[in-house]
C-alpha cells in the first residue's frame, strides 16, 4: 500500500531537513494568507517557469481538521481489507510490534509534523494554524508546488492508481515530494536574507518525540519521498540535494508522464534516467488456482529495495529517527548490500480463519544478489520466529513457522511465514501455491 502521508498530500515538516529557518509572526487572518499565497504563487510560477491553470483556495485548519481529512482520504483511496493486510504485512514480517495499531501511530507522527494538506478534489490548501511566519511560507511554497504540479500533471489521478501497490506508489511520491522540496529548496534560498534560523530550527523539531518512538517502517517511507525524491529528480545519489538546485522542465514532465516504477529507481536513479542502465522490476504473479477451497487471498503486494532494506536492517540498528537534530539525516542509510541488486518480488497473504500465511517471491539481478539476502534472513530468522509467536498468540493462538529457501533459480529466494497453521498444513499450502516471474531482461 502506498505511504499515508503520500495519499493524504501532507506537507511535513521533516521537508524542512537542512534548511535556515524562519521568523515569527502572529496568528494568520484570512487575507493575510490569501495574500501571502497570491505572492508565493507568483515565485512559484517564475521559478518553475509555469502558470497555474486555475486558482488555488487556501484556508486555515487544526489537528482535528487534518484527522477528519487524513481519515477521509484513506477511506475513499484503499480499501479496509487492503489497510488491514498492510498492517498485518508489517507485523508478520517482523517491521512494526505485534501489538502497534499502524494507521493511529502513523496519525500520531503525522498530526505534530504536518504543516498543511492539499485537497485536490478542491484546488485547495489547508494550513495548519500552529504554522506561522516563515515557516508557513516554506509550507506554502511547497504546497502550492503541489497544487501546480497536480494542475499540471493530474498527481492525484496517477496517486490513486498506485495507492494499493507499496513500492509503486513509494516511487511516485517520490516524484511528487521531490518536485515540492525542489521548489521550496530554491523558494528559500531566494529568501534567505528574511528567514530567522533558530525560530525554523524550533519548528522543525515538532514530533520529534513521535517519530524518536516510530518504527522505521513509518519514517523512513516518508524522510525518502522528500529527500531522496528531490535528489532522484536531479539525477543525483546523494542523500540530500544541494539547497537551491531543481530539476529541468523537461526531467519534471518525463517522471511525472512516465513515472519511476520502483523504490529502486528512486535510490539509484541511474536505473531511471540512463538508457544504458534502465533497470525495471520484473514482474511476480502467484497460480492461486491450486488453493484448498478454505483459504483465501487476503492482500498482495510488492514491497521493493526501500521496504526490504528495513527488513534486512539488524535489529541492533533499527530505532527512531532523531528530527531534533539536522544533521541526522545525514547518518543512515535508506538501502543496504542485502536490499540492491532487487529486481522485483511479490508478497501475498492467505486466510483461513485464525491461520494466517504469507510468502515473499523475490528476484535479484545476480545469484551473489540473492545470496546477500539469503544470509540477511538467517540472520533474521530466530527472532522473526518469536515475533511470530506474540503474533500468533493476539490472534488466538497457534504454531508460528518461518522457513526460506531458493527458488527456482539460483536468483530467487523465497521467505514464508504462518501462523496457526500445523507443519503439514504448511507443506501442502507451499505445493500449491505457485509463482511464475516475467523477465524483460
Amino acid at each position: 500500500m502506498a505511504h499515508v502521508p503520500a495519499l493524504i498530500h501532507s506537507c511535513s515538516m521533516l521537508a524542512f531537513l537542512g534548511l535556515p529557518g524562519a521568523s515569527r509572526q502572529e496568528a494568520w487572518t484570512q487575507e493575510a494568507l490569501e495574500r501571502v499565497s497570491a505572492e508565493i504563487s507568483r515565485d512559484i510560477e517564475r521559478l518553475r517557469g509555469k502558470r497555474f491553470l486555475r486558482p488555488v483556495t487556501m484556508r486555515i485548519t487544526d489537528k482535528a481538521g487534518f484527522l477528519a481529512h487524513a481519515k477521509e482520504r484513506m477511506d475513499s483511496m484503499v480499501p479496509p481489507e487492503q489497510l488491514a493486510g498492510n498492517e498485518l504485512m508489517a507485523k508478520m514480517l517482523d517491521l512494526i510490534p505485534p501489538d502497534l495499531d499502524l494507521m493511529q501511530t502513523t496519525l500520531d507522527v503525522l498530526q505534530d509534523q504536518v504543516g498543511g494538506f492539499y485537497v485536490p478534489e478542491e484546488d485547495a490548501f489547508y494550513i495548519m494554524e500552529s504554522f506561522v511566519g516563515g515557516a508557513a511560507r516554506i509550507i506554502l511554497a511547497h504546497a502550492l508546488t503541489h497544487a501546480l504540479d497536480d494542475q499540471l500533471f493530474d498527481i492525484d489521478d496517477d496517486m490513486r492508481a498506485r495507492a494499493t501497490e507499496s513500492d509503486a506508489g513509494l516511487a511516485y511520491s517520490a516524484v511528487v515530494e521531490g518536485s515540492g522540496t525542489l521548489a521550496m529548496n530554491r523558494y528559500t534560498v531566494e529568501n534567505i536574507e528574511a528567514l530567522d534560523a533558530k525560530a525554523l530550527m524550533q519548528a522543525s523539531s515538532m514530533g520529534a518525540d513521535a517519530l524518536r518512538d516510530a518504527p522505521a517502517f513509518i519514517w523512513l517511507p516518508l524522510i525518502s519521498a522528500y529527500l531522496r525524491g528531490s535528489t532522484f529528480l536531479v539525477h543525483s545519489g546523494s542523500s540530500m540535494a544541494e539547497v537551491g538546485q531543481d530539476a529541468t522542465l523537461e526531467d519534471l514532465e518525463r517522471a511525472f508522464t512516465q513515472p519511476p516504477l520502483s523504490s529502486e529507481q528512486i535510490l539509484h536513479p541511474e536505473k531511471y534516467w540512463s538508457a544504458e542502465e534502465r533497470d525495471d522490476p520484473r514482474t511476480v504473479q502467484f497460480d492461486t488456482s491450486g488453493l484448498p477451497d478454505s483459504w483465501q487471498v487476503s492482500y498482495e503486494d510488492t514491497l521493493g529495495e526501500l521496504l526490504l532494506a528495513i527488513l534486512t536492517t539488524p535489529y541492533s540498528e533499527r530505532r527512531g529517527f532523531d528530527a531534533s537534530n539536522p544533521l541526522a539525516v545525514l547518518g543512515f542509510n535508506y538501502t543496504n548490500a542485502c536490499a540492491e541488486g532487487w529486481g522485483g518480488d511479490r508478497l501475498i497473504i492467505l486466510s483461513s480463519e485464525n491461520a494466517r500465511f504469507l510468502e515473499l517471491v523475490t528476484v535479484w539481478d545476480t545469484a551473489r544478489d540473492a545470496a546477500e539476502f539469503f544470509g540477511a534472513l538467517s540472520m533474521l530468522l530466530p527472532d522473526i520466529e518469536v515475533n511470530l509467536g506474540e503474533l500468533g498468540k493476539l490472534m488466538g493462538g497457534g504454531k508460528a513457522q518461518a522457513q526460506f529457501e531458493y527458488g527456482p533459480t539460483e536468483r530467487q529466494v523465497v521467505l514464508s511465514l504462518a501462523v496457526g497453521v500445523s507443519v503439514s498444513k504448511l507443506k501442502k499450502l507451499r505445493e500449491a501455491l505457485s509463482h511464475s516471474v516475467l523477465d524483460s531482461r
